[in-house]
């Protein structure tokens, strides 16, 4: 996208390069957020095998963004902690990669194993708001805009930007899908190509709720 190439931004010299720049829990906090066992891992259960590591003070981050060196993590050690998650169920979220990747990187760059940094390179709209998108994307109709004035990953977390539901923000999305459709169809045939992927996607929905109503009834 012209104008929004954040690439230069990205820390050579670092192992691992979180695009977050919060530190999700304060380092004298007390009380285990009931958000961390559900999106990243149970610090109780995880002293069993890590006693030293502190759940407290990290950036906890989304794994849908994010740059790091190759192998940073020994292969070996990401499948004995897979193990851990047999042995105690519940240990980890069921949040695909990301609970283990998240205790990877905060453990290995306290223990001096990694070298790790923040940065503010992720727009999480349901966190931060949508203002900034919307002034992104003024004038650009339906094209990625020809200048960003904060170039970074805008991420879709939670509700997903499907053009049917009305409570999620899809513009920039859509923008992407439509650009992405262009490349073989032209203008009319990547809004079809677009209205025809979220057709499938709401009628599975409808079918989803179906089934699950006609379950509760028998």
């Amino acid at each position: 996208m012209s104008g929004a190439d954040f690439t230069s931004q990205i820390q050579k010299d670092v192992d691992f390069q979180i695009f977050w720049s919060e530190i999700s829990i304060p380092a004298e906090a007390t009380e285990i957020p009931v958000w961390l066992p559900h999106f990243y891992f149970d610090p109780v259960k995880l002293r069993r095998f890590d006693p030293e590591f502190d759940w407290r003070g990290n950036a906890y981050f989304s794994t849908g963004a994010f740059a790091c060196k190759r192998n940073f993590i020994p292969f070996e050690k990401w499948l004995e902690a897979e193990l851990w998650e047999q042995e105690f169920p519940g240990l980890f979220a069921d949040f695909y990669e990301q609970p283990l990747l998240n205790y990877f990187v905060d453990s290995m760059t306290r223990r001096g194993e990694i070298k790790s940094v923040l940065s503010n390179l992720q727009h999480v709209w349901s966190h931060h708001g949508k203002a900034e998108l919307v002034k992104d994307c003024v004038g650009a109709g339906w094209h990625f805009p020809k200048e960003i004035q904060r170039p970074r990953a805008v991420h879709f977390c939670g509700r997903k930007p499907f053009l049917f539901d009305r409570k999620a923000y899809s513009r920039p999305f859509t923008i992407a899908r439509l650009e992405h459709h262009r490349r073989r169809h032209g203008d009319l045939g990547a809004w079809s190509a677009v209205l025809s992927e979220d057709r499938r996607i709401l009628a599975n929905k409808v079918r989803r709720g179906l089934k699950g109503l006609s379950r509760s009834e028998c």
